[in-house]
């Protein structure tokens, strides 16, 4: 008689429950029991009947792929158990091509069988490692998939802003004509020093062109009166000019906002870089 760990029946099935990639249905389950009952009977010949048709094809096939790996295993030692170790072997071949990394517990199988599972398994290695390779590869494929995925998930819902701060140099509070009011958000304010620094520029160029003498002007009468209107009209608008000019680059400098930030909506192209740079810097720490 083999000996087996008490409770084994009650654990392995209580595992298959539990995992979360294995879905069995009741019958599976109820199936893999009644097979493993006779094992555990050490009723050899009456196991090899009952897991044949759950592992070979057919109507009662174990639908769940954790169970039919586990089948294989009682099966392949029932198998061996009965001295149909040729068949036991292609059972085996069938268990390490569907899991490379399957083992047979020393505790829960006969020497015997691990034996025969040992010579199947030397005999594939080279086939196993290929095996390996190709999930390793087709695993690696699946995780970039997945990551390429989530990171165009990310991209389409993600909204990210850029914050950017502009230097504005002191001398653009000295522009005239309300310029530099403009810059500061006072419009008002712009359009009354462009408006009034206009009209006294505008005075000044037109009283100083019509103050010049005319050819063979009478210099006399009223000529001479308007001569001198001119001429305190050009004097007058000049120093009002100034003193405009004054007055707006001091307001100009006192509500100048030498930093101001600008925000801005990235696009998703700019989403995607920034994303793949923050990926590269962590990478490279």
């Amino acid at each position: 008689m083999i000996r087996r760990p008490a409770g084994f029946v009650a654990a392995l099935l209580g595992a298959v429950l539990a995992s979360g990639e294995a879905r069995a249905q009741p019958s599976d389950i109820e199936a893999f029991a009644d097979a493993k009952a006779s094992f555990l009977a050490s009723n050899w010949q009456e196991a090899v009947d009952k897991f044949a048709p759950l592992v070979e094809g057919g109507a009662r096939t174990l639908t769940d792929p954790v169970i039919l790996q586990e089948a294989r295993k009682y099966y392949g030692a029932c198998l061996v158990l009965v001295g149909r170790a040729g068949d036991a072997t292609a059972v085996f071949e069938t268990l390490l091509e569907t899991d490379p990394d399957a083992q047979l517990s020393e505790s829960a199988f006969p020497q015997q069988v691990l034996e025969v599972f040992r010579g199947v398994r030397g005999e594939m290695e080279a086939e196993l490692r290929r095996q390996r390779e190709i999930i390793r590869l087709a695993e690696e494929q699946g995780r970039l998939r997945e990551e390429a995925r989530i990171r165009q998930e990310i991209v389409s819902k993600a909204v990210l802003f850029e914050r950017s701060v502009n230097i504005r140099p002191i001398w653009q509070g000295l522009l005239p004509f309300g310029i530099a009011q403009f810059q500061n958000d006072q419009n008002g304010k712009g359009v009354l020093f462009l408006v009034s620094e206009t009209l006294m520029l505008g005075t000044n160029i037109a009283s100083f062109w019509l103050s010049q003498p005319l050819p063979n002007a009478d210099a006399i009468g009223v000529n001479r009166t308007l001569a001198e209107v001119l001429f305190y009209t050009n004097i007058t608008s000049l120093a009002v000019f100034g003193v405009l000019l004054a007055v707006g680059g001091w307001d100009g400098i006192s509500n100048l906002e030498t930093e101001s930030v600008v925000t801005r909506r990235l696009t998703p192209e700019e989403v995607r870089d920034a994303i793949d740079q923050g990926e590269r810097e962590s990478g490279d720490r």
